[in-house]
């Protein structure tokens, strides 16, 4: 009868009960199992080189983000120093102080993506750069100096006060100097 009761299981639950025994048997005449976790030495120390890597890369993000913000702002400066040179460089040579001394002209203040603010509600609000122009060498009549400053974050007192003592070497401001000549059109 044990050969019938054989013959009736499945194969293979014939072949899992021998697997089965067989592991049983490996692991008890080895001493240890080949199929092994971690042990908590090796989390510990897996946890721990973790910490350190984000602790470094957590370190840097501040370094990072205020590289960030200057390239930015550097960039702006760019696009208000040409919007402004190209404006200077196009309007008539002889209409140069009317330009640079009018109140409509200068001051001019741009938003921190370049934007020019016009309403005193958005200057008020929203002004980052400040923009200042002065023409210089006014008694010669064929050749002109013109110098224009933007400062970031700066009030117009500053920056009228800086640009009159002639200091450009200073970090909230950025100056340029353009040479217009008469070109008799």
């Amino acid at each position: 009868m044990k050969t019938a009761t054989n013959l009736q299981k499945p194969p293979l639950e014939n072949n899992l009960r021998t697997k089965n025994k067989s592991l049983r048997t490996g692991i008890r005449a080895t001493g240890s199992c080949s199929l092994r976790g971690f042990s908590l030495v090796e989390v510990v120390l897996a946890i721990g080189l973790t910490t350190f890597a984000l602790l470094v890369m957590f370190s840097l993000m501040p370094v990072g983000l205020n590289t960030l913000q200057d390239a930015n702002r550097q960039i702006v400066e760019a696009e208000v120093f040409n919007i402004l040179g190209s404006e200077l460089t196009t309007t008539k040579f002889t209409e140069l102080d009317a330009y640079a001394a009018s109140a409509t002209s200068f001051p001019r203040y741009f938003d921190n993506e370049g934007l020019l603010l016009t309403t005193p509600a958005d200057i008020a609000a929203k002004k980052v750069f400040t923009a200042q122009c002065r023409i210089l060498d006014k008694d010669t009549d064929q050749i002109r100096r013109a110098i224009i400053c933007v400062g970031y974050r700066i009030t117009d007192a500053k920056l009228n006060e800086l640009m009159d003592k002639a200091i450009y070497k200073d970090p909230a401001i950025k100056s340029r100097a353009y040479l217009l000549c008469e070109r008799g059109l």
